[in-house]
């Protein structure tokens, strides 16, 4: 067996959080898409409520819904939607936080980004004119982008997903299918991780996975004697489409 530096590998493997949650924000059926990508951000609308004005909503969740509700609706009369509108700024504003995941599609959903919540919110105060679709949403959050793929190469299991409309949905169900997407190795709730992106169509040699198996076993004590975490000691393969 070849040699291998444990640090090297340990250095490879991201520990993912199992507090963190995923979002999927969309991006007004695509025209959106390339700009929160090429300046690494996402955003949500209703200019005319202020951040300063969400800042200063009671901390009681249904007494911020009731008073924000009331701006909402004096600064869109027309709109009739306002309890929803209220719930996605709530739930952008107070809910998603740096270290989560955000997913957004492009038109059609025909391309998707993943991405990691880098910033609190914040506001911009002049927006880009409105050509070559450059957002006009004012309260943004800064993103790394960690993946880019078209749907059609995304797992089955996450298909469904993209059925929501909302301008922002809890994906968190998804978890294991759009970590996957972002780490080939990971860490989460003390267990390992490993994807094999396998694209061959002739047969794998089993004996493959006992080799793979003879690296991580070690890898794993080595860690479990370098932190306090407790890692599981058994190993068995999973698969998943």
């Amino acid at each position: 067996m070849a040699d291998y530096n444990f640090n090297d590998i340990l250095n490879a493997i991201a520990t993912v959080s199992s507090q963190r949650k995923y979002w999927m924000v969309r991006t007004m059926g695509g025209a959106y898409y390339a700009d929160f990508i090429r300046k690494n951000y996402i955003a949500i609308g209703y200019n005319e409520i202020s951040l300063q004005q969400l800042n200063n909503l009671p901390q009681s969740q249904k007494q911020a819904k009731v008073a924000l509700k009331a701006q909402f609706t004096d600064a869109y009369p027309d709109n009739r939607s306002s309890g929803h509108s209220v719930s996605q700024l709530l739930r952008f504003t107070r809910e998603v936080r740096v270290g989560d995941i955000v997913i957004i599609p492009s038109e059609s959903a025909m391309h998707v980004a993943i991405g990691v919540i880098t910033s609190e919110m914040y506001e911009v105060e002049e927006l880009d004119s409105d050509v070559d679709n450059r957002c006009q949403f004012k309260k943004r959050m800064k993103v790394d982008w960690k993946s880019f793929s078209r749907r059609k190469y995304l797992s089955p299991s996450l298909q469904m997903m993209f059925v929501s409309r909302h301008p922002i949905s809890d994906v968190t169900s998804y978890a294991p299918y759009i970590d996957s997407k972002i780490s080939d190795c990971y860490l989460k709730n003390d267990e390992m991780n490993v994807v094999l992106r396998i694209t061959t169509r002739k047969a794998e040699d089993w004996d493959d996975f006992f080799n793979l198996k003879a690296l991580l076993i070690p890898t794993l004590i080595y860690r479990r004697s370098e932190s306090a975490t407790t890692l599981r000691n058994t190993f068995r393969i999973t698969t998943s489409t």
